[in-house]
């Protein structure tokens, strides 16, 4: 089976490596196909007869509300979109990422399943959803990121410490600006600005802060918008 499995990437188009799970692997070491995730749709669609039927059931059945505004109810493993009826679950491990949504009400699925590690996937799987169901979705715009010469690059490079013992690194690497997180892999980011970098990987900004005489003081991050300041200690 090795042989078939995709070769993973970074959101960043980096190559990657695979995760294993000697313990929870249901957490994340499943591997599967589009077609056998097609058949676990069918079977949410119309659950057979018997003790598997009743198992899907169950799962599907909402177990918890929405603890806060804004959140998803949940099945056994299940989301529950804000429309009440379709049931969804994402995922993402090293240099993969996967979306399953399930509608009865529309008599539809989606699994969209990718080796590249990036949560456009969902946005994606999302749009082919609402485009089955015949709502009219407007094309993906993707920004673009500028040139940033060599030596500005430079004055970013260092730790920033964001909260005790949580460190941003930043380093250039063949010409590229890479950041990584404490216990994270390190990810490219990419110019909007001199200043102000956004991840692939995910949603969320780098703003480094630069002194009158050039030198950078500080980085800003920005995701799911908080603003979060780390001070530049080495």
């Amino acid at each position: 089976q090795q042989s078939r499995l995709a070769s993973p990437h970074t959101g960043d188009g980096q190559h990657a490596a695979n995760w294993d799970f000697p313990s929870l692997a249901g957490a994340g070491a499943i591997r599967s196909t589009a077609r056998d995730m097609l058949r676990f749709v069918r079977a949410n669609l119309d659950p057979p007869v018997g003790k598997l039927g009743e198992a899907l059931e169950l799962a599907w059945q909402v177990h918890q509300q929405p603890l806060a505004k804004g959140e998803f109810a949940m099945g056994l493993g299940w989301h529950v979109a804000h429309d009440g009826s379709t049931r969804w679950h994402n995922g993402q491990t090293g240099g993969y990422h996967c979306m399953l949504l399930v509608s009865r009400k529309l008599k539809m699925g989606v699994v969209l399943l990718a080796n590249t590690a990036t949560g456009e996937v969902d946005s994606l799987a999302e749009d082919i959803m609402r485009m089955v169901a015949g709502a009219k979705v407007e094309p993906r715009v993707f920004e673009t990121s500028v040139m940033v010469a060599p030596e500005v690059m430079e004055r970013y490079v260092g730790k920033y410490e964001l909260a005790p013992g949580i460190v941003f690194t930043i380093r250039v690497m063949d010409g590229k600006l890479m950041a990584g997180l404490t216990g994270q892999p390190m990810f490219q980011v990419f110019a909007r600005s001199d200043t102000v970098w956004f991840y692939k990987v995910v949603k969320a900004t780098l703003a480094f802060q630069v002194d009158d005489k050039g030198r950078c003081t500080s980085l800003e991050l920005l995701q799911h918008g908080v603003r979060q300041q780390a001070k530049r200690i080495e």
